[in-house]
């Protein structure tokens, strides 16, 4: 994360400690800039890794067939294999509806559904 706005002030604070001293801050405020630009950077850099994992999630979830998951997934996009897909998916990969994908009973029917652990 970026600087606080405490250290900010402080920032400012020692810039016009400077001046008020009779020094000229433009060095200062030089290396200032220059600690910020840098930090500005690592941000884009993080915030750009960030975005190609969030694409390749995207692509995931695209290509998510929710009648794959197994009883115990809560999400396969997220699992470290990835998800069966829609495309290119062989007709014995089915494993049959999530039972949270099922309807739930209605007033006159019994839930049939498993009960949840969590």
């Amino acid at each position: 994360m970026g600087p606080s706005h405490s250290s900010r002030l402080a920032e400012i604070r020692s810039v016009l400690a400077l001046r008020d001293s009779g020094e000229a801050p433009c060095d200062h405020v030089t290396d200032l800039v220059r600690r910020h630009l840098e930090e500005t950077d690592r941000r884009i850099s993080e915030l750009r890794k960030v975005r190609i994992a969030l694409g390749d999630l995207a692509r995931r979830a695209a290509d998510t067939d929710p009648a794959t998951c197994a009883e115990n997934d809560i999400c396969t996009i997220f699992s470290a294999q990835g998800p069966a897909t829609r495309r290119g998916r062989t007709e014995g990969d089915a494993k049959g509806p999530h039972p949270r994908a099922q309807p739930a009973a209605g007033p006159n029917q019994p839930d049939s559904r498993p009960s949840s652990s969590f």
